[in-house]
């Protein structure tokens, strides 16, 4: 359930059709928001974040994961000082 706050003319409005039609105010603001103009502004369906990540292309990485990876020799440096000072 929401509740939404109208100005006094647009209450109006919709109440006086919904009157006139003999239906509730909801299915009166319902029909009064189904025209070309109204979907013209909106979309139909509203994008969520994981819709967005859906619709990003996807790239691979590829590894090699039986290769060794070594270190790169220090010969017996730490930080970058020498051994013999």
């Amino acid at each position: 359930m929401k509740h939404v706050a109208f100005l006094p003319e647009t209450y109006r409005r919709i109440h006086k059709l919904s009157c006139s039609e003999n239906i509730c105010f909801t299915k009166a603001l319902e029909k009064m928001l189904n025209t070309a103009e109204a979907k013209a502004m909106t979309q139909d369906v509203t994008a969520t974040w994981i819709d967005r990540i859906k619709a990003e292309p996807v790239g691979y990485a590829s590894y090699n994961l039986f290769k060794k990876t070594t270190k790169p020799k220090t010969n017996g440096n730490t930080k970058g000082i020498p051994s013999k000072i």
